[in-house]
């Protein structure tokens, strides 16, 4: 079976053992990916802030923001499911956009709070530039996958756990290797 390669819409999931700390057991979406380098944001790694309280904008739901990387932590970026009704957004996927005017976004879910559910929001992002992802590749740092947008949007799908569902649905020594503890020491 060939291995699939990154492409804008794919998903990188960090092998079991990778020691980063920023990258530890993540799945990262990749929204941009040429010759230039790759950008995505880290979908599981929630902080404890919300989008109204970074904001200060009580007529925002307190919606939780992610960490997206160790880049530009000082950044919001965010991702959604609406398509061009958030004006300027891009299509990363079938389902998925990244990015579009902020204030129409904002103004979108200030309207009508539910749909709060069709975006992610993250502070900084994962980058590489060019030739590093491919170096991290070869040392089988990541594994690149497929992804759509209910497993990123949907509410009921914990997204701590979407690093195991996606391992788990590679089958084979993958799943297998969902279940191994963090430290293999431990075992």
């Amino acid at each position: 079976m060939d291995k699939l390669q990154p492409q804008t819409g794919r998903v990188l999931i960090s092998d079991p053992f990778l020691r980063d700390p920023n990258f530890s057991r993540t799945v990262v979406l990749l929204t941009e990916h040429s010759e230039e380098g790759t950008v995505g944001f880290v979908l599981n790694n929630p902080l404890d802030l919300s989008l109204k309280k970074i904001l200060k904008d009580h007529q925002l739901p307190a919606h939780t923001i992610y960490q997206g990387g160790p880049v530009e932590l000082n950044t919001l970026h965010f991702i959604h499911s609406l398509g061009q009704i958030v004006p300027d957004s891009q299509q990363v996927a079938r389902g998925i956009w990244w990015g579009g005017n902020f204030e129409e976004a904002l103004k979108l879910i200030r309207r009508n709070d539910e749909l709060i559910d069709h975006f992610h929001f993250y502070l900084g992002y994962s980058g590489w530039s060019a030739g590093q992802l491919d170096d991290e590749l070869k040392e089988d740092a990541w594994l690149v996958s497929n992804i759509n947008a209910e497993q990123i949007f949907d509410p009921k799908v914990s997204t701590p756990e979407l690093w195991k569902s996606l391992m788990d649905g590679l089958g084979g020594e993958f799943k297998y290797l969902s279940n191994s503890p963090i430290d293999p020491q431990l075992n």
